[in-house]
């Protein structure tokens, strides 16, 4: 379905990891066999997820959170067996391996979580400011104080979007990102 530099993700993979994705959000049926743009969506989630995952292999992340991530993804094995059980079945997988799956799935997640937090800018009182001068007629006359905690969240969505975006369009070019599945 895709390539990440040399790791090849299949159709099936895919279908697992939007399986896991299913269990893990309490939707049913569980296994839900995805074609066309739904398929292309979920194949460009786990690419993604794999491109982070090298990322944090090549950069030597060491994740504290990696045992927490294991335990998490026997747990959710444990809350809904007979939806696990489904999914080995079905696409005739191991336990080991489906719980290496989700647990790749979470290590990703936390890391992730942490990559937004250091990609939160600060905000100063002149970009508050200089966004409030640009945005007046929008806040009718109001004193600034009124909406600075709007407009400082505001800002460090952007900002820290922008951060993530650019981020994200390194690592395709550095790992060479390719879809299989066409247009």
């Amino acid at each position: 379905a895709a390539t990440v530099g040399k790791t090849l993700i299949t159709v099936q993979e895919a279908y697992i990891y939007r399986s896991l994705q299913r269990l893990r959000d309490n939707k049913t049926p569980y296994i839900q066999i995805e074609v066309g743009p739904e398929l292309k969506k979920t194949v460009q989630r786990l690419a993604f997820e794999e491109m982070v995952f090298q990322e944090m292999r090549s950069i030597e992340y060491l994740d504290t959170q990696k045992n927490a991530d294991d335990k998490r993804a026997r747990a959710l094995r444990d809350k809904n067996r007979a939806g696990w059980n489904e999914i080995q079945k079905r696409f005739a997988v191991s336990d080991s391996d489906l719980l290496r799956a989700a647990a790749k799935s979470l290590q990703v997640e936390s890391f992730l979580q942490k990559k937004v937090e250091t990609l939160t800018p600060m905000i100063t009182d002149a970009e508050v400011e200089a966004y409030y001068n640009q945005q007046r007629e929008r806040f009718k006359g109001e004193d600034i104080s009124k909406h600075k905690t709007s407009i400082v969240a505001l800002l460090r969505k952007q900002a820290s979007q922008k951060g993530l975006e650019d981020w994200v369009r390194s690592l395709k070019e550095k790992y060479g990102v390719v879809s299989r599945l066409g247009g």
